[in-house]
């Protein structure tokens, strides 16, 4: 089954490329970091493509990612979602509430405001639809990658560039 379309009125997505990867990913998962390093190196070879990001937060194995998810949330109110998301995958050792919070000072937002929204339930129920939209599309573990609705086997290097290329 697919995922739901992606749709820039829901998702998060950067990049102006006529094809579009999805990544369902755990900011605490070492292989979702890994996909994500792999989709950089597409970025800095400035190959086109757009990126949407969903969250899937596997908390029976990472303790911490629902709150990082949260956090990505919190400061997408703020229209800092990809730079906290580029940090949480940077620190993905260190996702601890307060970490959180040091990482939304050092991107500059109103922290109040950030731990406002860190503790509003608006955060979670985008998090439980992209959750939800993983489940129905038979994914069930992190990193998942689409591309153009089609489910790719891994995250080689290689095989995105053809994929988003070809």
């Amino acid at each position: 089954m697919l995922p739901p379309p992606v749709d820039p009125a829901r998702d998060h997505i950067r990049g102006d490329g006529t094809r579009t990867i999805l990544l369902y990913g755990d900011y605490e998962d070492p292989h979702s970091r890994d996909a994500y390093r792999t989709i950089q190196s597409l970025e800095a070879n400035r190959t086109p493509f757009r990126l949407a990001f969903r969250h899937l937060p596997l908390t029976d194995l990472h303790p911490h990612a629902l709150q990082a998810a949260v956090a990505a949330e919190a400061a997408h109110d703020q229209e800092r979602f990809w730079d906290m998301h580029d940090i949480l995958f940077t620190g993905q050792e260190q996702l601890g509430r307060e970490n959180l919070r040091q990482y939304a000072r050092a991107l500059g937002l109103d922290v109040d405001r950030f731990n406002r929204e860190f503790a509003s339930d608006e955060q979670l129920a985008k998090i439980t639809t992209d959750v939800r939209g993983a489940l129905e599309a038979g994914v069930k573990g992190t990193p998942a990658l689409f591309v153009d609705g089609e489910r790719l086997g891994s995250y080689d290097v290689d095989e995105l560039m053809k994929a988003v290329t070809g």
